[in-house]
């Protein structure tokens, strides 16, 4: 005989960083005693690119979730959150000063337009292996199933802004006169200064200054560089065009009139 099952509650995973918004690169596994819960009580979980649906074989959802809390002292469906992308504290609007992990609960979420999004905690933690931890409550799911509300949960991060640096380095001796870094895009950088690198060369370093732009899965800025003559009122002369956008395996830190401010150098080679 098979088993009918209806929805008892479902996850979306929204993140800015990815052109189509949908974050497909986090893992939701139930811990020890959830896992055991779903065999004994009869519960299915199906995943989806970006979340899953959790299924209960029983219809009177409040009547069951209390037998199950009342006989086996469980008070919520708890999951471990795991990243398949070594990037992802990297791209994501996290603090860098602390090692930490996300809390999601269901009983801190706000309500929107046909979902229910989780409030981001996000808070120190020794833990490792794991980038945070999702609790469903029995009890929350109880009262929005009594309101006629479905649960649908939804989970938004946003994407890490930082301050761009490009380094020039002129390799081939071009003679300059003003180079400058120009866009359609109404951002401004700072005008270049000379620096030296880690390999002691000396370099062009471009910086945002206080425009500090999200990091993304695909190209949103086109820059160009450009040398324009000190006489003239012309657009000058390309000298790289489409300079490239972050890289997210690439962060630096910078204390800038003693703030910390997170940077993505670039290296462009002339």
């Amino acid at each position: 005989m098979k088993t009918a099952f209806h929805i008892l509650f479902s996850l979306h995973v929204l993140h800015e960083y990815f052109e189509n918004g949908m974050c497909d690169c986090l893992v939701f596994k139930p811990n020890e005693k959830t896992a055991w819960c779903i065999k004994k009580y009869g519960f299915k979980m199906n995943e989806s690119n970006n979340g899953f649906t959790f299924y209960s074989s029983q219809t009177d959802t409040t009547n069951y979730l209390n037998y199950i809390q009342n006989n086996t002292e469980t008070n919520c469906f708890e999951f471990d959150i795991i990243s398949t992308n070594l990037n992802f504290n990297a791209f994501t609007d996290i603090p860098t000063d602390v090692i930490g992990q996300f809390l999601f609960t269901s009983n801190q979420v706000t309500p929107a337009t046909n979902a229910l999004v989780f409030q981001n905690n996000y808070t120190t933690s020794t833990r490792m292996n794991t980038m945070g931890t999702l609790k469903i409550y029995f009890t929350d799911i109880i009262t929005q199933t009594e309101k006629g509300i479905q649960n649908k949960y939804q989970i938004q991060f946003a994407s890490r802004a930082t301050q761009w640096r490009y380094y020039v380095i002129n390799q081939s001796q071009l003679p300059l006169s003003q180079p400058e870094i120009v866009s359609k895009h109404n951002i401004s950088f700072e005008e270049a200064t000379t620096v030296t690198i880690d390999s002691g060369k000396k370099a062009l370093l471009f910086s945002s200054g206080k425009n500090l732009m999200k990091m993304s899965e695909v190209v949103k800025y086109k820059f160009d560089l450009v040398d324009k003559s000190a006489t003239s009122n012309q657009s000058g002369k390309i000298l790289f065009r489409g300079l490239p956008n972050p890289n997210p395996k690439f962060l630096g830190i910078e204390m800038e009139e003693e703030n910390k401010i997170v940077t993505s150098p670039m290296y462009v080679y002339i």
